[in-house]
């Protein structure tokens, strides 16, 4: 539950970073308006504030929504959901996952390579204990990473046991806003028109077999029921998508169909969940990871669950007694939680209206416009500017996230161009 302090010390220390550096160069012409604007702020860091009995209600409310949310599907605001692919056989059959995690600071990446599951039932959503045991295989494969305002690719040369990684390059591409709630086919057209640019830079030193198909990992960050290893229907939008005509398709079929229309000769061979794909990774490098966090554009959380304690669970207990669970936690609520004014009003004109609160709470996708907010209200009530608004300022999600890491030095304490 620090999470939550976490998003409200980033919307007050943003805000009062910003309110520091127009203060230092450009003076308050009354002490009036210098009141004000101090009291906005300190009513904003009131509200938000997260004590530790604060948070152990909050984290209470959670506990009681997640065994709602196992015990029976919709009996919960958490999905806790259920989605697998069993029956695999025997062997040494190989499913590659390629799951891309682009750290936001560092553009460090990490993926999921290979999991090898020789007479073992793999379940994405609710799964049997992750166990990565293989790291053998070779040749050239690609992953595709939506679950945002951007979406990555990226392509690697396995080299098998002594060469791992031989290469890899990876790109990021903004999606305009308007085929966020534009169609389907709009959006799908988009990604596999920038996948086709991306494949046809493929240089000499990735090698594709004679005879081989390319293979695609798609890594899908939005609530999906899971039916096999390659498809998921989607249960619904988030993070400011709000497409017609998708819910309850199957979304690898739509990519498909536009990855066809582009020419390319590719599959693809897995559908993954960016939650599960970052718990199955940490599972890889430390057997003792039992949770991952999704904290980006939006947010979300997995956790290996005792398989008796799902009561919504009827099918065959796996041999470990074990499940991941997706508990899609972005849309969590509770009246414990600490909602401000801000928060209230940029639910209010959202497209998912009371919806993904505890994900607009503290989630990138959210805080550039928060922030936006409280400086909305100190210039309007508190000339901040001076006596006249920025009209940029008015513009909703004219600030995101990532500009106030590039646009703002903490030391110098002063904006940069």
């Amino acid at each position: 539950m620090g999470k939550v302090a976490v998003g409200a010390a980033v919307v007050c220390a943003a805000a009062a970073c910003a309110v520091a550096v127009l203060v230092v160069r450009h003076r308050m012409r009354s002490s009036g308006r210098w009141a004000r604007a101090v009291a906005i702020l300190k009513e904003l860091e009131e509200k938000c504030a997260t004590p530790i009995g604060k948070l152990r209600q909050v984290a209470d409310a959670m506990t009681v929504e997640m065994h709602a949310g196992l015990a029976s599907e919709g009996g919960s605001k958490l999905k806790m959901l259920i989605s697998y692919v069993d029956n695999l056989p025997t062997g040494t059959q190989v499913i590659y996952v390629y799951y891309v995690c682009f750290y936001l600071a560092s553009h460090s990446i990490c993926w999921l390579q290979a999991l090898e599951m020789p007479n073992l039932s793999l379940i994405l959503g609710t799964t049997s204990q992750v166990k990565v045991t293989a790291w053998d295989e070779t040749g050239l494969f690609y992953a595709l990473d939506l679950g945002g305002t951007n979406f990555r690719v990226l392509r690697v040369q396995l080299g098998g046991k002594e060469g791992h990684v031989v290469k890899q390059e990876f790109e990021e591409v903004s999606i305009p806003r308007n085929l966020m709630v534009g169609s389907s086919s709009e959006l799908f057209d988009f990604i596999a028109a920038e996948l086709a640019k991306f494949v046809a830079s493929e240089g000499e030193e990735f090698h594709l077999p004679a005879g081989r198909q390319r293979e695609l990992g798609f890594t899908f960050s939005f609530p999906v029921k899971q039916i096999s290893i390659s498809s998921g229907t989607l249960i619904k939008w988030t993070k400011g998508f709000a497409i017609d005509g998708t819910v309850g398709e199957d979304v690898v079929v739509e990519l498909t169909r536009a990855v066809e229309r582009q020419g390319l000769d590719m599959r693809v061979s897995a559908l993954v969940n960016d939650t599960i794909g970052t718990l199955a990774g940490g599972r890889y490098y430390d057997n003792d990871v039992v949770a991952a966090v999704i904290l980006g554009t939006g947010t979300n959380a997995a956790y290996v669950e005792r398989a008796h304690a799902i009561p919504k669970w009827h099918g065959l207990l796996p041999k470990s007694g074990e499940m991941v669970i997706n508990m899609e936690w972005g849309n969590f609520r509770s009246s414990h939680l600490p909602i401000t004014e801000f928060d209230q009003a940029l639910d209010l004109e959202s497209l998912n209206h009371g919806e993904q609160i505890f994900e607009k709470l503290i989630s990138g996708m959210y805080l550039g416009e928060l922030v936006r907010r409280v400086l909305l209200k100190m210039a309007e009530e508190a000339a901040l500017f001076g006596d006249s608004i920025p009209p940029k300022l008015e513009i909703q999600f004219i600030l995101r996230g990532v500009d106030y890491r590039w646009k703002l030095d903490f030391n110098g304490m002063h904006p940069k161009a």
